[in-house]
């Protein structure tokens, strides 16, 4: 496990700062790039993480005789036990003609390097994987707006048996359960059932709301 290397906003980092809740790791989570904050939200609002960390830790290395240092934007821990270190990079700091490129590809290399030396594996991410689909980032950031505000409901069970019966709309939940449950309660404990891998969603397809379909994953 690793603790979050806090930097200074007056670097050059932190134009875009942001602070937010990460439910799954039980803390505030700072980030300094708009880029890093999407990065963030698919990450905690993935069922298959268990654990995460934000800067967790800074390397050194030695480029033309000289000791440099790197800080890796992400750890991240999976059910499965796999562990990854992530370096997001937005798609232009990759181009060649980039005033920038000789040396983020000597930080990357440097990471790669420095991963395989240590068992990890390590990923490049960028705005092409992170945001691929806006619909499913807006979906993400309600989500977990959600599980950060909303505690778990306890009704959880009585919906669940519902769509244990098959595939269905929030929409025909509603219909199906005839009682108190209203349209956002009912998209409130599905956030609840996905964010904890209970249930599958469309949420790359549409937006929380009527039409939204929840299911279980056989």
């Amino acid at each position: 496990m690793f603790n979050p290397i806090v930097m200074s906003r007056s670097k050059k980092y932190g134009n875009n700062y942001w602070t937010a809740n990460g439910p799954k790791v039980g803390r505030k989570v700072v980030l300094y790039n708009d880029l890093e904050f999407d990065h963030f939200v698919r990450v905690d609002t993935d069922p298959n993480v268990i654990a995460y960390c934000e800067q967790p830790l800074e390397i050194s290395y030695v480029c033309g005789e000289k000791i440099h240092t790197s800080i890796f934007d992400m750890w991240i821990k999976y059910r499965n036990g796999e562990e990854v270190f992530v370096e997001i990079k937005y798609l232009i700091e990759l181009n060649p003609d980039h005033h920038r490129f000789s040396r983020t590809m000597r930080q990357i290399s440097a990471q790669q390097k420095w991963c395989e030396e240590n068992g990890y594996k390590h990923i490049v991410m960028t705005e092409a994987s992170i945001r691929e689909s806006r619909i499913e980032r807006e979906n993400r950031i309600k989500m977990l707006s959600i599980v950060s505000n909303i505690q778990k409901p306890e009704n959880l069970e009585e919906i669940l048996c519902v769509i244990k019966q098959g595939r269905c709309t929030v929409q025909e939940l509603l219909r199906k359960l005839e009682s108190e449950f209203t349209i956002n309660k009912i998209i409130n404990i599905c956030a609840w059932l996905m964010y904890t891998g209970v249930v599958c969603t469309n949420i790359t397809e549409i937006l929380w709301g009527n039409s939204t379909e929840v299911w279980i994953d056989d």
